[in-house]
């Protein structure tokens, strides 16, 4: 505070790095695919896209979820807390356990039930939680994959801005998938190395879907550029 930001909450709040929770980081990644040949001398090729979404709370949670939906169709699902968060009985989470948690018998006779609500529900099943830790502008993630005790992911993020005090912009620097011991109940904490046991068999490093990621805010999950098809969004040069 003295040497840096000369005792100004003001100046270090805009130019020190942390992360935003009034909001959720998405990142959009492309990569070409080619189909298969039907009665057609042409050879077809697909543009894939698909997301990945970051959404962190003050207490070390964070949620985690990939996606072929744009942000507009997956912010709710991003907005509300897994029942594994929800009822976890730990920070900030489990005072909102008894106003995130729902009944999930409901029939189609009930009020809300039906596919409507196993859809929601389904949809919420898809995302992820684990725990982050911040060191300077950097970011370490690490979740446990669900129905697995020995399969752990790790993302190692870097923050910056497009302007001082944004905070809306995060490098993926590396995504590793790391295989424990089967059995092993080692408490999962984020790595502060991005390389450590880089080489070891039952890791593994992945090098698509490295996109920067960007931050929406919850009042423009509807208007974001983000929610663009693909031919607005993309081009190709053959």
């Amino acid at each position: 505070m003295a040497t840096i930001y000369r005792f100004s909450w003001k100046r270090m709040f805009i130019h020190h790095p942390h992360l935003r929770f009034d909001g959720l980081y998405a990142a959009r990644n492309t990569y070409v695919r080619t189909g298969v040949v039907e009665f057609t001398n042409h050879e077809p090729v697909h543009l894939v896209s698909y997301f990945r979404y970051y959404r962190f709370l003050p207490d070390g949670t964070f949620l985690y979820r990939t996606s072929p939906h744009v942000v507009s169709k997956v912010s709710k699902s991003m907005a509300q807390l897994p029942f594994s968060v929800a009822c976890s009985g730990s920070g900030s989470a489990a005072g909102q356990c008894a106003a995130v948690k729902l009944p999930r018998n409901r029939g189609p006779g009930c009020p809300g039930g039906g596919k409507e609500w196993q859809a929601a529900d389904k949809d919420r099943a898809a995302v992820l939680w684990g725990h982050y830790a911040v060191k300077g502008n950097k970011v370490h993630c690490t979740l446990v994959y669900p129905n697995s005790t020995s399969t752990e992911l790790h993302c190692h993020l870097a923050m910056w801005s497009t302007h001082p005090g944004a905070n809306n912009r995060l490098t993926i620097e590396s995504i590793i998938t790391r295989d424990r011991e089967q059995g092993s109940t080692a408490e999962v904490v984020p790595q502060q190395d991005p390389n450590a046991d880089e080489d070891a068999p039952s890791v593994k490093s992945h090098s698509r879907g490295l996109a920067p990621c960007v931050f929406v805010p919850w009042e423009q999950v509807h208007t974001s550029p983000l929610n663009k098809p693909s031919h607005e969004m993309d081009f190709m040069i053959i």
